[in-house]
């Protein structure tokens, strides 16, 4: 089959992991994605992901309303809407995929609407709900999902909303069920995924997090300890953060800067590490999964949803409530993550019964 995948493809690590598993599980299956050159290139050796093909007209405008500072979801939900035909399933496929304005529904509920009502085989895979704002938002969500063919959400806050619709399901994080081919290496130095944090917070807010990845370095150099500061996604700010940490530091060579732009590369770089510090959610489930000694700094209620619902002993504090005087680091294993990668395979209940069965009420 011919699937249009729709997802966030802009060298994200976690979500080209995403797809990575997905085309993997079901490789006698093609997965097309609407994505830049750039970003494609996170895919390359994988045989059935497959970039398609956008006129140049369309690539024209897109650029024109970039350049006018004017959106291009709704350009761009457009074509999608006219290459359906093409494809036989859609797939939605990510972490955040439900993230709704304070006010209104947004247009990417319009785009999934017009995809539900076009009979094509409509799957979620791998996402939470939310932020959302009010309950009609919730509601209308509600009357649409119940139209979709199957809902993979990732955590127990989203699936309660929607649990009484026999076509949504619960399951943990579509990255545990990541091949880790490679056995845990205990490395000489400590990981740290950044982000930029002025995009999310407040400047003093932003100032605290700062300081306290310069305080938790200072104290690793003194340690003698090699320190790597990890970009998950560049077009969101975390490169320009991370540089600027070490910069702070004089540029010294004990503090490297990794960029993800190659997901094996990315990977081995995580896998090579003697512990995680944690900023990006995907980091988080990475060290978990990989046996890593982990400790959290969470942006999002995405974050802490997730600990709660799997591993509670994970040490962690949210960043608007850093206090500098009062900081304590401390890690933790997670012991429980044979189970939670059993569970996680549920992911792909829908989908799976749909390429055996042909239809998902079998």
């Amino acid at each position: 089959m011919n699937i249009l995948t729709s997802g966030y493809w802009n060298s994200n690590l976690g979500d080209d992991l995403f797809l990575k598993i997905l085309s993997e599980r079901y490789p006698s299956h093609n997965f097309f994605i609407i994505s830049g050159s750039k970003a494609f290139q996170s895919f390359n050796g994988i045989p059935n992901i497959k970039k398609v093909r956008i006129p140049f007209r369309i690539k024209l405008k897109n650029k024109l309303y970039q350049k006018l500072d004017i959106s291009t979801e709704k350009l761009l939900s457009k074509f999608e809407i006219g290459i359906l035909n093409q494809f036989d399933l859609y797939c939605e496929l990510g972490g955040s995929l439900f993230i709704l304005p304070q006010e209104g529904i947004g247009t990417k509920y319009w785009l999934r609407n017009k995809i539900v009502l076009s009979g094509l085989p409509y799957f979620v895979i791998g996402s939470n709900f939310g932020p959302y704002f009010s309950e009609g938002q919730v509601q209308k969500y509600h009357e649409l999902f119940a139209k979709m063919t199957g809902i993979s959400l990732r955590d127990r806050n989203s699936y309660k909303l929607f649990s009484d619709l026999p076509n949504v399901d619960y399951a943990p994080d579509l990255v545990f069920n990541l091949n880790v081919k490679e056995p845990p290496v205990l490395g000489k130095y400590t990981l740290i995924s950044i982000i930029n944090p002025e995009s999310r917070f407040d400047h003093e807010t932003s100032e605290k997090y700062y300081q306290l990845i310069a305080n938790i370095i200072t104290d690793l150099l003194n340690k003698q300890e090699q320190v790597v500061l990890m970009s998950f996604c560049e077009a969101e700010g975390d490169l320009i953060a991370a540089k600027k940490i070490k910069r702070m530091f004089n540029n010294i060579s004990q503090i490297e800067v990794f960029n993800h732009t190659n997901i094996n590369e990315s990977l081995k770089k995580i896998n090579g590490a003697d512990k995680i510090i944690a900023t990006r959610y995907h980091s988080m489930i990475l060290g978990w999964l990989m046996g890593k000694p982990t400790f959290v700094l969470s942006y999002s209620k995405k974050i802490n949803n997730v600990i709660s619902d799997l591993f509670p002993a994970q040490p962690f504090i949210n960043i608007s409530q850093i206090d500098l005087d009062n900081f304590k680091l401390s890690f933790a294993v997670n012991n429980q993550i044979d189970s939670i990668v059993q569970e996680a395979q549920q992911q792909f209940k829908f989908l799976d019964r749909f390429f055996e069965y042909g239809e998902t009420n079998e």
